[in-house]
């Protein structure tokens, strides 16, 4: 009898049902632990909405004049895979959007000769080493585009290689106790 009681408290523990309340720092976009994406094609915006979610986070704004963060938080960095650090920099000044706090931004020449987390669909210890350190003490930690920070032939559109790639981002997010939204190009070709 002992053994069944065991057997169905473990059953118990596999069924209890999940929590109602999910911790998130934007209700409904951004969990506070884990990943949220943005997936789109080229251009059409998703740097923009991290930067304006970025903005309310950091100042306590509505988000889009409509949704309230659950809390400020004080420290965002935006982790380029492309482009310059002065791009995104022109982009967040031509907004206009508001932010407190500290916002910075890490430009793939800065993380160079180790961009890239992922290459021929393995993790690399060093890169994510140096990954931890650029990011430490991040609340939110926005990686642009997913892609990369991924090297080898068709890693982008190797699943394997995206899969390990995106455990590496929630690694990282993980040990800072950090959000971790993850902007995505969306149908590239092979």
């Amino acid at each position: 009898d002992a053994a069944a009681g065991n057997g169905q408290t473990a059953m118990k523990l596999i069924y209890d049902p999940l929590p109602t309340d999910t911790p998130e720092l934007i209700p409904g976009l951004l969990p506070e632990s884990g990943i949220a994406a943005i997936a789109g094609e080229t251009n059409v915006g998703k740097t923009l909405l991290a930067l304006e979610m970025a903005s309310s986070l950091l100042t306590g704004e509505l988000l889009w004049g409509e949704i309230e963060p659950s809390r400020k938080i004080e420290k965002v960095v935006h982790v380029l895979g492309e482009h310059t650090a002065v791009i995104l920099q022109g982009l967040y000044h031509r907004t206009g959007l508001p932010h407190l706090g500290d916002f910075r931004v890490i430009a793939p020449d800065q993380l160079h000769p180790h961009k890239a987390l992922v290459v021929a669909g393995v993790a690399q210890a060093i890169a994510i080493d140096r990954m931890l350190k650029f990011t430490e003490g991040a609340d939110l930690i926005i990686f642009d585009p997913l892609a990369g920070f991924a090297q080898g032939n068709g890693a982008e559109n190797d699943n394997s290689s995206m899969r390990t790639l995106v455990d590496c981002l929630s690694l990282v997010a993980q040990k800072h106790n950090a959000a971790c939204l993850v902007l995505a190009h969306q149908g590239k070709p092979i």
